[in-house]
């Protein structure tokens, strides 16, 4: 026998088995695979008793739930960080209390509105006082202060910029025509500010500085009732203190409240929404600082119905003979080795599609649920109670709920915020893991063509962001393109004095270079935002607006002002008051932040129209070409 180490190892073959049997076609035609034929039906079953498949399990299928569940009905809405305001969703939907804006009418709202004042006082007043009432209030202050003269060659240079947003639209100088033509002077929206004055009610006459006349009243008072309450209704106008538009952040915020009991109501709070659209996801569970007593309470409801199975397009068959749906093909399905989210999901659809069961239980809109428990009936006549999913976080060791929340996956469920607890908030001790909103929402709003458009771009050669007026407001209550009205609007004034004559003294013709102090012209909608610290920080800052100087020839230098409603916040009015968007609202992709009129239905048949904005990303960053000083070799 010969000794000694081999100088090549034998591989080691590893030991494999099966344990389950599978076909395995050896032809081409699939015929006899399908009929799934048994020649030895002993040896089937001989072979399932010894894989254990006769082993006996309590694997009854559900077929009876009985569920109880507690709900509370939404009582009210506040700006964020406010007391609530009573809301019931039988009035409206909650997009319009949410994103209602105060809306600027355009020159020709504000004659509509004037035209149905007049339909109201000839409805609601005698005859004999409708020509005497609509001689008072065609006086001052609600007389359309528009002056119809255009500007001249010699006119001011404020009365020039002024009568050049006007007349350098054609289209709003044919309206200004037709409005001369048939005689009304009334501006509807200062009058629908005058009536809406809950002073009106109390001292008639000295709004306008003169005593009614005779016999004026009640018919006047109904008159001015069915005039505020029709522009609210059909505009759907928030009061100023209840509008949750925050311009620093480019977003809405906003509280919404259900009642606990009869002394305490439940706060969901909403940070960022710009979305157009908002459902359950935008909200997570807050402190109430608002303890505010409510007239309604939870309502707590059980009920026993069938259990009906889950399904979804596609779903494989659990029945072996059963059609399955061929519109998807799930063979198809192209997984990378790294995909494995796909993976994961393609298999938890296929393998666990039978697990999973639908319980159709009905809450009223608006209402905030959450299931305390359900106790299923399989066929065997078992009972099995399934506890709400935070009930896990039971400790059986130290007999007290434990904080799990890190271990837990969870799916449509209420984030609580970080300031929540229940030593600090006992109001609020109802956690909303396992409560779900079903929130008084549309899910179709028709949109119109935005009437006001802004981009945000940032300009990193100029560090320097640019709010870019694409659409701006034409005053005849639709959108305008915002580089067509600057370039009319300068052309206008160029036109009205035309240019300086050429320089009496040329340059040097010896002269090597040549020096411009500002060498870019800036389109006039293109408004500039300049980064500044925050007070008593050296690291975070903020946009402020800024301003670009308008230089022409023949006219004093002025600063250029944005249109839109969008960018000229705090601009209004004979007060200034500084504009800053926070710095992370401003991505370095940009955003896009639109105005639009928005029109729904209702449940109960009633349309509801209002003015609302939506934020979307931008289209990555951009360049002015923005320079100052700069020298020119000629």
């Amino acid at each position: 026998m010969a000794t000694g180490t081999p100088s090549v190892s034998a591989p080691v073959i590893p030991f494999t088995g099966w344990n389950r049997l599978e076909s395995r076609p050896r032809q081409q035609q699939f015929d006899q695979v399908l009929e799934a034929r048994i020649y030895d039906p002993l040896w089937m079953l001989g072979r399932q008793w010894q894989m254990g498949e006769f082993t006996g399990k309590d694997a009854g299928s559900g077929i009876l739930a009985k569920v109880q569940l507690d709900y509370m009905q939404i009582s009210g809405i506040a700006k964020y960080t406010q007391p609530p305001v009573s809301y019931t969703q039988d009035d409206l939907p909650m997009e319009p209390i949410v994103e209602r804006i105060n809306y600027s009418f355009s020159i020709k709202e504000r004659v509509l509105l004037a035209k149905k004042w007049y339909f109201f006082l000839k409805k609601d007043v005698a005859p004999s006082l409708v020509n005497t009432y609509i001689s008072l209030f065609n006086s001052s202050p609600a007389t359309l202060e528009i002056d119809t003269t255009p500007p001249i060659a010699t006119s001011s240079d404020l009365d020039t910029l002024n009568g050049a947003q006007i007349f350098s639209n054609t289209n709003l100088v044919n309206f200004l025509a037709a409005i001369s033509i048939s005689g009304v002077n009334l501006d509807g929206a200062i009058l629908y500010s005058v009536l809406n004055d809950p002073a009106w009610n109390t001292n008639l006459g000295s709004l306008f500085g003169t005593s009614l006349p005779a016999g004026s009243g009640t018919d006047l008072l109904t008159a001015v009732s069915d005039f505020v309450a029709w522009v609210k209704s059909t505009y759907t106008l928030p009061d100023v203190s209840q509008e949750n538009w925050y311009p620093d952040d480019l977003e809405y915020k906003f509280d919404a409240y259900w009642p606990v009991d009869t002394s305490n109501q439940l706060k969901l709070t909403a940070q960022n929404y710009h979305q157009g659209h908002f459902d359950w996801s935008a909200f997570e569970q807050d402190i109430n600082t608002f303890p505010i007593a409510s007239s309604a309470a939870k309502v707590t409801k059980a009920i026993q119905l069938m259990v009906g199975q889950t399904g979804f397009p596609g779903m494989p068959c659990s029945r072996w003979w059963e059609f399955e749906n061929g519109a998807i093909n799930f063979c198809n399905l192209d997984g990378n080795p790294t995909d494995m989210a796909k993976i994961i999901m393609t298999q938890f659809a296929l393998l666990y599609q039978d697990d999973w069961f639908v319980l159709p239980y009905t809450v009223p809109v608006g209402s905030y649920a959450e299931v305390l428990g359900i106790v299923v009936t399989d066929v065997f006549g078992v009972n099995t109670f399934v506890a709400n999913y935070p009930v896990n976080n039971y400790s059986y060791t130290t007999g007290f709920s434990e904080d799990n929340d890190w271990k837990s996956w969870r799916w449509l469920d209420i984030s609580k915020a970080d300031t929540l607890s229940s030593t600090a908030d006992p109001i609020n001790t109802h956690s909303p893991a396992g409560s779900f909103p079903l929130l008084p929402v549309v899910s179709n709003i028709q949109e119109s063509d935005p009437i006001e458009s802004v981009l945000f771009i940032r300009d990193e050669v100029s560090d320097m962001v640019w709010g870019i007026e694409k659409i701006v407001p034409d005053n005849l209550g639709k959108g305008w393109d915002g580089y067509q009205r600057s370039k009319l609007y300068g052309d206008y004034l160029m036109q009205l004095r035309g240019s300086l004559p050429e320089s009496p003294n040329p340059p040097d013709p010896n002269a090597k270079i040549s020096f411009e102090l500002i060498s870019t012209t800036i389109p006039e909608n293109w408004i500039p935002f300049i980064p500044i610290h925050l007070p008593l920080t050296n690291r975070y800052t903020h946009f402020q607006r800024g301003a670009m100087p308008r230089i022409l020839d023949k006219y004093a230098n002025s600063l250029i002002r944005p249109v839109t409603s969008i960018l000229n916040y705090g601009l209004t009015g004979t007060t200034y008051t500084p504009y800053y968007i926070h710095e992370e609202k401003i991505p370095r992709a940009g955003a896009i932040l639109e105005t639009y009129f928005k029109r729904t239905r209702w449940y109960n048949g009633q349309t509801v129209l209002w003015v609302g904005r939506k934020k979307i990303t931008g289209r990555g960053e951009g360049a002015s070409g923005l320079t100052y000083d700069k020298v020119i070799d000629i």
